[in-house]
């Protein structure tokens, strides 16, 4: 696929799926100042973009599967796809009360949550996700989701906390998030602006300029591979809060 990061400045991004790879293309709308997230690109190589909420994300087996609390996690899932976010947020939490939990039902109904703008509510669901133990959050046997879906539910954890005002926790759900899928570059630009505004200035640089130094980089995560690009306006906007920071070039 070739998609272009969503042209937005609100830090309340819109997931479309549980892995590294799709929080690149969904979590471009940071809110932080108006920076070249809004607008870098990303292209997968290995498979197309998916159509529902947590396509990207392992699928049980037939055996595998979670019953009816599947079922209502595939509703929601189209439902969520489809806009009709209220039947989507009642198909998830249906999934969840029936059980065996999965990882992926809080995640679905987080980014519903967040994308109808009950931030708390996402904020709750994707803590969840955070705090759920690494052998029952999902059936897939590939440690890569675990880790991609980790690093999206922190990613949405610090935007969150980045719009409440409360940078510090903001920036330690960044790093987190950081740490888990090494070289994602629009968390480095996220982080950046989070330390801005507690004044960490050097910090933030770095981190402007770190994003800079991956345009044109391939980044992995287990389901395909990302090329990040920056074109000249998104670099000049990085350049210029670098600038405005004291910084050179």
């Amino acid at each position: 696929m070739s998609n272009q990061i969503a042209n937005q400045s609100s830090h309340a991004p819109n997931i479309v799926a549980t892995t590294l790879l799709f929080l690149i293309v969904a979590v471009a709308s940071v809110g932080c100042d108006s920076g070249s997230q809004a607008g870098g690109q990303a292209s997968l190589s290995s498979q197309p973009t998916p159509t529902s909420l947590t396509a990207a994300s392992s699928q049980p087996s037939a055996g595998n599967q979670a019953g009816s609390a599947y079922d209502h996690f595939v509703q929601g899932d189209r439902a969520f796809g489809q806009g009709n976010l209220d039947q989507a947020i009642a198909e998830y939490t249906t999934a969840i009360k029936i059980g065996p939990v999965m990882s992926k039902y809080y995640m679905g109904r987080g980014a519903t949550y967040n994308r109808k703008g009950a931030y708390d509510s996402a904020l709750a669901d994707f803590i969840q996700v955070t705090q759920m133990d690494s052998g029952t959050a999902n059936q897939s046997d590939d440690p890569t989701v675990r880790q991609s879906e980790l690093s999206v539910a922190y990613n949405i954890i610090g935007t969150i906390y980045y719009n409440k005002g409360k940078y510090s926790e903001a920036i330690t759900n960044f790093s987190a998030s950081i740490n888990l899928v090494v070289g994602s570059p629009i968390i480095y630009e996220q982080r950046g602006d989070a330390y801005k505004a507690v004044g960490e200035k050097d910090k933030a640089i770095a981190d402007y300029k770190t994003e800079l130094s991956l345009a044109g980089t391939s980044i992995k995560d287990g389901t395909g591979t990302i090329t990040y690009t920056l074109n000249s306006a998104q670099k000049q906007i990085l350049e210029q809060k670098i600038k405005d920071l004291g910084g050179s070039i």
